[in-house]
């Protein structure tokens, strides 16, 4: 999975800074995990793990870690998922002070959560919204954001961003799919400081035939990468909306390596390779 660091750090700015409910699995803040499933555990490269994916007993993701954030995974006692904790590195954001450089994986035994989510459904059992809660002074959560979601059958075919407390769509994104379940095209719009949406950029994909070891994320409600059935080999990017530096027209393009049980192990990007261990 190629994660873009400054995609991330934008992701979180704009949208991390965003119920009594029984938690299955979680005693005195203890999680029994396993590895006795087929579940994707850990991103290599360079002969260096990078990312890792810890799984309950029933197989669920309880939590990922990485050096930049961690995220925690919480389920309800119907083991429906109401709430993601999570926390970011922001270190290497600030100019003034001198970076320093991290060698242990964030992980919630180690770091404080300064943001969490918490999960809502309809009556058929669908995600219907995300409200993001974010502590940036270290002292109270703030009520920041929502995400609401639109569907034809069992697809999310939009996802309205709101901030609060205007209480208005700021961003959505609009989604295609194919017969297999595979975003095939999405499409980002913005309302900030418009009259009107507008169009900022479409990005469109191609897909293998093997399984995508990421599907396991579906719960958390991001349509595409985390959903998709098979394993993107292209992503075509258009931006309606000039960005300096960038260009108007992008492709990228990736091939894999698989195991007996049709997953990826090994994928390849042009400047880059990443392994997958199960």
């Amino acid at each position: 999975m190629k994660r873009s660091v400054g995609f991330f750090i934008l992701f979180v700015l704009m949208v991390l800074a965003f119920s009594c409910t029984k938690e299955r699995g979680v005693q005195n803040g203890d999680i029994e995990y396993s590895t006795d499933n087929e579940h994707i555990k850990s991103e290599w490269m360079n002969g260096s793990i990078v990312h890792q994916y810890l799984y309950d007993q029933t197989g669920k993701i309880v939590e990922e870690n990485c050096l930049s954030y961690y995220k925690k995974y919480l389920y309800n006692e119907n083991d429906r998922l109401f709430k993601v904790e999570s926390a970011f590195d922001r270190s290497g954001l600030s100019s003034s002070m001198p970076v320093e450089i991290r060698t242990e994986f964030m992980t919630s035994k180690n770091s404080t959560a300064d943001s969490y989510s918490l999960y809502q459904y309809d009556s058929e059992e669908r995600l219907s919204k995300i409200d993001h809660y974010f502590n940036e002074a270290g002292k109270n959560f703030e009520y920041r954001s929502m995400q609401t979601f639109e569907y034809e059958e069992s697809n999310i075919v939009k996802v309205n961003l709101y901030y609060v407390p205007e209480g208005k769509i700021t961003q959505f994104r609009v989604y295609t799919y194919d017969d297999q379940g595979n975003v095939v095209n999405e499409k980002y719009y913005s309302n900030l400081e418009r009259s009107e949406p507008e169009l900022i950029s479409e990005t469109s994909y191609k897909y293998d035939n093997y399984k995508n070891p990421f599907q396991i994320f579906s719960i958390t409600g991001s349509p595409g990468f985390y959903t998709n059935v098979n394993n993107i080999i292209e992503t075509s990017l258009i931006r309606h909306y000039e960005v300096p530096g960038f260009d108007k027209y992008s492709t990228e393009n990736r091939s894999y390596e698989y195991n007996s049980n049709g997953y990826p192990v090994k994928a390849i990007f042009t400047n880059s390779v990443e392994e997958y261990r199960y």
